[in-house]
C-alpha cells in the first residue's frame, strides 16, 4: 500500500500512516514534496530504528514537521536519539514523539534542534531534558507527557542560572517537583503565558505567587496543540482522502487520483496486501 500509495501520488505533502512493517518506510524516499509526516509504529512488532534514521537521512531535510508514537504497552521501549533526528531533519519545526526519548547535546551548530519552535515528548531523563532545554533557544511550545523527578538541587541550580526566554506555552502531565521547584521551573520561563498542569496534581494558586500574568488552563482543549497541525492540516489547495475501508481503497484505485493535481494529503489506517 505505501510503495503503490507514494509511486502513484509522488506530490504528496502530508502523509500519516500506520506503520506494521518498516520495509514500507524506504519508499517515503520518492516523495520530494513531503513536509508534514506522521508514523505511528504502535503496532510494528519490528525492530524499525535503523530503518527510520537511515529514511530520514534521505528525507529528513524536507520535513517542517514531525510526529512519531511508540507507546506500546508491555514492550521494551525504543529510544529516539532527539539530537539525532534533528541532525538529520535540520528544518523541521514541530517534533512530536510518544515514547522514550533521549539526548545528546549536538556538536554542529546546524543541528535542527536549534529550530525547534514546538516540541512534544513522552519519557526523558533529567540530565537529557536539561541538555535540550539549553540547545532548544526558539522554543515557543512544550509538552512533556512524564516530567523527569529532578531533585529540589537540580531546580535551584540550573533553572535559577539559565533563563528561558522564548517559552510561551508549557504543558506537563505527570510530574513530582514541590511546590518551590515547580515555583522556581515557571520562573525560569520569564514570558510563560500559558500552562496546563492536571487538576488533581497541583493547586492552581501557584500561578498567583508568580510576578506576572500567567494564564492556567483546565482542559487540554483549551491548550493550543505543540503540533496542532497534527489534528488539523492548515495547508491551502489540498485534497484530503482517508484510506479506511479496502473494499473502496483498493491500490489499484490510486491511479484515479493521480490525474488530480492537488491531491497531496494521504492518511493510511490499515495496512492491506
Amino acid at each position: 500500500m505505501i510503495k503503490t500509495a507514494a509511486s502513484c501520488c509522488p506530490s504528496l505533502k502530508v502523509l500519516e500512516m500506520l506503520v506494521y512493517h518498516k520495509d514500507g518506510l524506504q519508499y517515503l524516499n520518492c516523495l520530494y514534496n513531503l513536509t508534514f509526516l506522521c508514523l505511528d509504529f504502535k503496532v510494528c512488532e519490528e525492530s524499525y530504528l535503523d530503518t527510520l534514521l537511515s529514511t530520514l537521512n534521505e528525507i529528513g531535510h524536507q520535513l517542517k514537521h514531525l510526529s512519531i508514537n511508540d507507546e506500546r504497552p508491555r514492550r521494551m521501549p525504543v529510544e529516539f536519539p532527539i539530537d539525532g533526528i534533528c541532525d538529520r531533519c535540520v528544518n523541521v519545526e514541530s517534533l512530536q514523539i510518544k515514547g522514550l526519548c533521549t539526548f545528546i547535546d549536538p556538536l554542529e551548530d546546524g543541528s535542527g534542534i536549534r529550530r525547534l519552535r514546538r516540541l512534544y515528548i513522552g519519557d526523558i531523563k533529567s540530565k537529557d531534558l536539561l541538555l535540550l532545554l539549553k540547545c532548544c533557544l526558539n522554543l515557543t511550545e512544550l509538552r512533556v507527557k512524564n516530567f523527569p523527578d529532578f531533585s529540589n538541587s537540580e531546580v535551584r541550580t540550573y533553572f535559577r542560572i539559565h533563563s528561558f526566554w522564548n517559552l510561551r506555552k508549557l504543558c506537563i502531565f505527570n510530574c513530582n517537583l514541590s511546590h518551590n521547584s515547580l515555583k522556581t521551573l515557571l520562573e525560569a520561563f520569564k514570558k510563560l503565558e500559558k500552562v496546563f498542569f492536571p487538576k488533581f496534581l497541583y493547586n492552581v494558586s501557584i500561578l498567583d505567587e508568580l510576578n506576572r500574568e500567567v494564564k492556567f488552563v483546565d482542559n487540554l482543549d483549551k491548550f493550543h496543540d505543540v503540533v496542532s497541525g497534527f489534528n488539523s492540516c492548515k495547508f491551502n489547495d489540498f485534497i484530503y482522502l482517508v484510506c479506511c475501508i479496502p473494499e473502496i481503497y483498493y491500490p489499484e484505485c490510486f491511479p484515479l487520483y493521480q490525474e488530480n493535481k492537488k491531491f497531496d494529503h494521504l492518511k493510511i489506517k490499515n495496512d492491506w496486501k
